[in-house]
């Protein structure tokens, strides 16, 4: 089969861009070829306006569809540079679509999907999104104007998206039932994959952050806690906007920037996700548990379809400081519980090897295809 796989970035700068790269490279070593398009850049004036609805891309995707006639079109993120006028492009040239979705987008204009009370959004896109202070990363009234045009923009999409010919896949039931109610779509749910061969961490080291030092990671909303622990030691390897403050306001944290984190996995004992916006998928749980590290993550989204409390991980609430300070001093306290569910970790990621994942989605589009 020939597969266009379209992402706003072919730059790799998050987990939709490992993830098109990845399924590619798998796809290719099957026999299938594939064509990667998207903008080269993370942020440009250009993108500013393309992302409402992109004649350029447009155009690039129908001249593909001429010169390399793909069985399938397969898009992923398209709200922040391509737009979803490649989904056009394809349903014109009777091309069959699938659409991987990676984040709360289309279901919040505002990303994050949690109210203005702080609990999970149950309404999805809507007036309220237009007159709820709801939390995200730009929030309070005064950002009316800018979360407003995010607004308007969303609403655009969606309604492109509705009138289109499209297969939904999300990777977590979380995303995926979201979606479905907010789009009144059917969503399929294809986990991510990883390579699951990793070696056992030594455990030699205490707790490590893995991932991007923003508002919606939650890194702030444990630092205290984590700051004040003498007995365990944290890493943070990622940056991000709150790096400089974060350092300067945590000096028994040390922050070591952006780095491949498989050399951190390898030694450390707990892996923190304290994530306070609607996760996804992460794929940094799944990497961690493949070495064998215990997972604090926080109940948000699709973190509990991975961390099993108390089996393969642990689970705290988000932004509780004080129920993230008792898991820890759980683990303190039952050292060999570290280990053991570890130990579990490793079973549990064997499920999401990528030769899965590519099984899952060769079978849909040989469906589309007839």
């Amino acid at each position: 089969m020939k597969i266009l796989l379209i992402n706003d970035h072919i730059i790799k700068i998050g987990g939709a861009e490992s993830f098109v790269f990845n399924l590619s490279a798998v796809l290719e070593k099957a026999g299938h070829q594939t064509w990667i398009i998207g903008d080269d850049k993370t942020e440009s004036f250009s993108s500013l306006i393309s992302r409402w609805y992109s004649l350029k891309w447009y155009r690039e995707t129908q001249a593909l569809l001429k010169t390399i006639k793909p069985d399938i079109v397969h898009i992923n993120n398209c709200a922040r540079a391509v737009s979803p006028s490649p989904i056009v492009a394809a349903n014109r040239a009777g091309i069959p679509v699938v659409m991987t979705m990676h984040d709360f987008h289309y279901y919040c204009p505002k990303t994050w999907g949690i109210f203005s009370d702080g609990n999970p959004c149950p309404y999805g896109f809507g007036y309220r999104c237009f007159i709820s202070n709801c939390q995200t990363f730009f929030d309070g009234y005064r950002h009316f104007g800018y979360q407003m045009i995010k607004g308007i923009k969303v609403f655009l999409h969606r309604e492109i998206l509705k009138r289109s010919s499209l297969t939904y896949v999300s990777p977590s039931k979380a995303l995926a039932k979201n979606i479905s109610k907010s789009l009144g779509v059917p969503v399929k749910v294809f986990p991510n994959g990883i390579d699951a061969r990793h070696p056992l961490t030594t455990y030699t080291k205490d707790i490590l952050f893995v991932g991007r030092i923003g508002k919606e990671k939650g890194l702030q909303s444990i630092g205290d806690a984590l700051n004040r622990r003498m007995d365990l030691k944290t890493a943070v390897v990622g940056t991000g906007y709150l790096e400089n403050a974060l350092k300067s306001a945590y000096a028994n944290i040390k922050f070591y920037g952006f780095q491949d984190p498989q050399e951190w996995y390898k030694s450390h004992s707990i892996l923190v996700v304290p994530s306070l916006w609607q996760e996804n998928f992460p794929t940094v749980i799944l990497e961690a548990m493949s070495y064998g590290l215990c997972v604090i993550a926080s109940r948000r989204g699709g973190i509990p379809e991975l961390v099993k409390d108390k089996i393969n991980g642990l689970l705290f609430n988000p932004g509780d400081a004080t129920d993230f300070n008792r898991k820890l001093d759980y683990l303190k306290q039952n050292p060999s519980e570290i280990r053991r569910m570890g130990k579990n970790a490793r079973k549990f990621v064997q499920r999401f090897k990528w030769n899965n994942t590519v099984k899952n989605y060769i079978k849909l589009y040989q469906s589309l295809i007839g």
